[in-house]
């Protein structure tokens, strides 16, 4: 709700969570591109990326935190291997943070809803040419697909949290550090993608958008969407056998 959602002729933002609480019905009426749709299609705005590797993660990491100092990890250990563990861990990793991402966004997109029009309060013709302009055949699919891919973003983004509770056990890092490298990786490809830019280098940096996490949601490609998709699930399975080398040497606290 933090994200932009509307520039006026001055030059001033609002977000989307300032246009709910002053509720202009004459502006919304008045401007297509604040129809709901388009709300939820730009939830996603730059606290949340900030924050999404902490707030899908934690209560995931304290989880295996806890197994691991209170020596619970052994019962887990007798009945099923470390592989299988191992594996599990991961998967439970990948898949919660899928689950809870998605929530969220279905429940930002039903607040939404409710507080601003459908395409069909505007006139035929303006509706037709937004969702042209917005590459929207049709609205339907367009809402499972991008479910799907936000099921998928939640699933990789949790990569840095999974990483964390692989190397250390300590709360206050587990707290924190998955934000922070979150946010060191995005700095460190953006000046990385900022100088190709300033260089010239158009095909380099289009290459380079595999390395960026948030393609999987701002990303117009479909091959690049699953090209970075394969990139993080590689980082996955390195995170976890990194883990189960861990495990083998007994180097669990």
């Amino acid at each position: 709700m933090l994200s932009e959602g509307y520039v006026d002729v001055n030059a001033h933002h609002s977000t989307v969570l300032s246009l709910m609480v002053s509720h202009n019905a004459e502006l919304v009426a008045s401007d297509v591109s604040m129809n709901r749709l388009e709300m939820w299609r730009i939830g996603f705005g730059t606290w949340a990326y900030i924050l999404i590797p902490l707030l899908l993660t934690f209560g995931y990491v304290y989880a295996l935190s806890e197994e691991r100092l209170h020596r619970g990890i052994q019962f887990y250990l007798i009945r099923e291997g470390r592989t299988a563990y191992c594996i599990s861990r991961t998967i439970s990793a990948m898949i919660s943070g899928g689950v809870i991402l998605l929530a969220g966004y279905i429940l930002y997109g039903l607040v939404v809803a409710m507080a601003f029009p459908g395409l069909s309060s505007y006139p035929a013709e303006i509706a037709a040419l937004y969702l042209e302009q917005t590459g929207i055949s049709a609205v339907i699919p367009y809402i499972l697909s991008r479910c799907l891919w936000v099921f998928l973003y939640g699933m990789m983004i949790s990569i840095f949290g999974y990483l964390v509770s692989v190397l250390f056990t300590e709360k206050y890092i587990l707290l924190c550090l998955p934000m922070m490298l979150s946010y060191v990786y995005s700095s460190f490809y953006s000046k990385i993608e900022s100088h190709l830019l300033e260089q010239e280098q158009w095909d380099l940096q289009e290459k380079l958008q595999v390395f960026n996490i948030n393609n999987m949601i701002q990303g117009v490609g479909i091959k690049s969407r699953f090209a970075t998709l394969t990139y993080l699930l590689v980082l996955y399975l390195c995170s976890m056998v990194l883990f189960l080398i861990k495990m083998k040497r007994n180097e669990v606290r």
